[in-house]
């Protein structure tokens, strides 16, 4: 099977199998199956009703932004958030999107990588099988596995609430005039800024699955008595995987400079420019960029035994029963990177590890 848009994208394509049969004279069956599946991303860019955010987009442009933080706010005389000309200087932010401004702005429209149709690749495969031992017993089993890739573009990360050594060599006389404005001019100053410079984020998730059923069922040779007996296990992983992020951390400190007192923590430092468009340079970009990886795990064990049937006739009908015992037990573990236990990541907040299981015994029936 085969498919694409009326716009010529957005490719589908899916191959099935499936194969089966009879043996041992019949007291048997064997089913496989096979799947593959697979579709192409379709971008907000990719439609011109879509292309642009028309809620105004984001106050963390790519020039960067010192925010006038309200308790501990310019004076009124130069009060509002400044963004950086090239050459470092700020100047006042202009509160517009350039796309629907005649191209003048200090806004970012963060619509074009962001997705209207998900990218995914899928694998399947499973089998059914049933073998008649005896007239009161059947066997039967089925298995399944499932792999699966989503992969979702981000627009470049929003670094925000930055603070600012005053001591970097990257602060214009005009910047730090500003700052001296404010009612404790000690204090950091406070940046949020686009990074274009490490690339647009993105977020890959592979997820497997897995699950396995054996059990016995049939007749228990008493008027139309039957049973069912199984055994369950299945298990689930999901690995995240997050390119192009920025770390706090490192990005501070370069913008510091990298002073003795920031390389002790963050080492290879590499000083970096925030300020205005275009001044991050790739080694920069590199030293902040911060890639890391999150997985989860869900296991499931289950035991089911049943039976049910007819007990006796009663004037409006037979009277039935049915009555069964279960057993099921899940567990779980998230593991989250380093990065994100220490809250280091960019747009994030700090997640520690956690795991944790519980068992349910039923037993239920019915009349």
């Amino acid at each position: 099977q085969t498919g694409i848009s009326s716009e010529s994208d957005g490719y589908e394509n899916q191959v099935d199998l499936l194969l089966g049969g009879n043996f041992a004279d019949g007291r048997g069956n064997a089913t496989l199956f096979a799947s593959w599946y697979d579709r192409e991303k379709i971008t907000q860019a990719d439609r011109s009703y879509t292309a642009i955010d028309f809620q105004g987009g984001s106050a963390t442009g790519i020039a960067g932004r010192l925010d006038n933080v309200p308790l501990n706010s310019l004076e009124e005389s130069v009060a509002g958030n400044y963004a950086f000309n090239a050459d470092g200087t700020p100047r006042p932010f202009i509160n517009d999107l350039p796309e629907v401004n005649g191209g003048v702005g200090d806004r970012y429209n963060f619509a074009p990588p962001n997705l209207l149709l998900t990218p995914q690749t899928r694998v399947q495969i499973g089998a059914l099988g049933r073998f008649d031992i005896n007239d009161q017993i059947e066997a039967y089993a089925e298995l399944n596995f499932t792999a699966s890739r989503n992969e979702t573009p981000l627009a470049p990360t929003p670094a925000t609430n930055i603070l600012v050594d005053l001591d970097s060599p990257f602060l214009a006389p005009e910047t730090l005039a500003l700052l001296a404005t404010r009612p404790d001019p000690t204090a950091p100053g406070v940046l949020r800024r686009r990074m274009v410079e490490v690339g647009a984020r993105k977020q890959t998730v592979d997820s497997t699955l897995s699950q396995i059923t054996t059990g016995l069922r049939g007749d228990v040779g008493f008027r139309n008595w039957t049973y069912d007996a199984y055994y369950q296990y299945g298990r689930t992983d999901f690995d995240q995987f997050t390119f192009n992020d920025v770390s706090n951390s490192r990005f501070t400190a370069g913008i510091a400079g990298c002073p003795a007192d920031y390389v002790q923590f963050v080492p290879d430092c590499v000083p970096v420019n925030p300020f205005g468009a275009g001044n991050i340079t790739p080694e920069m970009a590199d030293f902040v960029r911060l890639n890391f990886a999150d997985n989860t795990v869900f296991e499931r064990d289950l035991a089911n035994a049943s039976i049910n049937g007819d007990l006796f006739e009663m004037p409006a009908g037979t009277t039935a029963f049915a009555l069964g015992i279960e057993w099921r037990k899940d567990k779980s573990t998230y593991t989250p990177d380093a990065a994100k236990q220490s809250g280091d990541i960019e747009g994030f907040n700090a997640q520690q590890p956690i795991a944790g299981d519980f068992d349910v015994f039923e037993v239920f029936g019915e009349l």
